[in-house]
């Protein structure tokens, strides 16, 4: 059995993160068994996929990712423009797909690498990844 957690909306990813890494740290037995949700139409997607691979690298124990390309961009959008910050959203579909690819092939190599330690769930409705990720 493993714990899927979903990373919807921009201002809760960051306690479910946080949530997500204590699990990973703390309920790993011989593979990981908690999968935190990383949305690749944000900007921060690619920084943030590294940091935890790394903090959790550090601690010797098995890292998971669900990887999705995001459902939420008007949303977060208007979040952004109503509360004055940034857009935090990739300003096109290709952008989306480049971050999806990197942290797609980021996984695949650790995968690669350790692969008791590592697993992804490939998250995506769009046909170009899934074959991708298949070959």
């Amino acid at each position: 059995m493993v714990l899927l957690v979903d990373a919807e909306y921009t201002y809760l990813n960051p306690a479910l993160n946080l949530f997500s890494l204590a699990m990973m740290l703390k309920c790993y037995t011989d593979r990981p068994l908690v999968y935190y949700t990383y949305q690749n139409y944000l900007k921060s997607t690619e920084h943030l996929l590294d940091r935890d691979i790394n903090f959790i690298k550090s601690h010797g124990v098995g890292f998971a990712a669900k990887l999705v390309r995001g459902a939420y961009l008007e949303k977060e959008r208007h979040l952004a423009k109503k509360n004055g910050y940034e857009d935090p959203v990739h300003p096109t579909f290709e952008d989306t797909t480049k971050t999806y690819t990197k942290s797609l092939n980021k996984m695949l190599d650790n995968i690669k690498m350790e692969p008791t330690k590592y697993a992804v769930v490939v998250a995506t409705h769009n046909e170009d990844t899934v074959l991708y990720a298949v070959k």
